[in-house]
């Protein structure tokens, strides 16, 4: 069943006013006919709905979502060329991260300064559909872009920090999480090439805990991934 995200200004009694950026999609796209099923998410509250018109709906029922509280994954990623940016929004969405952090580090190759706010309207409209086809409970934050230098900004004292590092030959991911104890999870992804070694040792020395990704040396679109995925399997999230 299709799923969209609304506020609750979105309803009026039992009648359904469907967002407009969500009009469009559903009439033009997926070819919504009147008497049609969907859903959408309010708050912490599952709406089934039918149909009715392009800008409304008729509201069935509803119920409560079992919503358990997680701590926050928020990613901090260096901008990478082309759409592998768009990939990485995509896939860790559905996979769960909470925040995303655009970076621009001294090895990000794409120049986007004077661009940034477009980016991140696009960039938010990417997460939002991939929060919708994965039938998610929330939708996540693309946040503002920001140089490596204003990350130290982001994170606090209670937070669990990690970067993967290709010279990190020792501690796992699995190992660095022995020292978690909640909080927030912070994932900072270098761009093609990597961190510079400078950069590394700044995030280091602010308590941000280097850790291997295995032998192989990731794609940054890969090694995204598969930080996330190692996180939630190790503490069951």
């Amino acid at each position: 069943m299709h799923r969209i995200f609304a506020n609750t200004t979105n309803i009026d009694g039992d009648i359904f006013i469907i967002p407009e950026t969500d009009q469009f999609h559903m009439e033009r796209v997926l070819r919504f006919k009147e008497g049609e099923s969907f859903e959408a998410v309010v708050g912490d509250t599952l709406y089934e709905l039918i149909y009715l018109e392009t800008d409304k709906a008729k509201i069935i029922s509803f119920e409560k979502l079992d919503l358990i509280k997680k701590p926050n994954i928020n990613l901090f990623f260096s901008i990478l060329k082309g759409d592998k940016t768009d990939f990485v929004l995509q896939k860790c969405t559905e996979i769960g991260v909470t925040n995303f952090y655009p970076m621009i580090t001294m090895r990000t190759v794409v120049d986007i300064r004077g661009k940034e706010k477009n980016r991140q309207d696009r960039w938010q409209r990417i997460v939002n559909d991939a929060s919708k086809q994965s039938k998610s409970t929330f939708i996540p934050t693309v946040h503002y872009p920001i140089e490596i230098t204003g990350v130290f900004d982001k994170i606090y004292k209670n937070d669990f920090s990690i970067v993967p590092y290709e010279g990190e030959k020792r501690t796992t991911i699995k190992q660095a999480l022995d020292y978690y104890n909640g909080g927030d999870i912070n994932i900072f992804i270098g761009p093609e090439g990597g961190f510079d070694d400078i950069e590394i040792k700044a995030l280091t020395r602010s308590g941000i805990r280097s850790v291997s990704l295995g032998e192989k040396i990731l794609r940054a679109e890969t090694a995204s991934m598969v930080a996330l995925v190692n996180i939630i399997y190790e503490l069951d999230l």
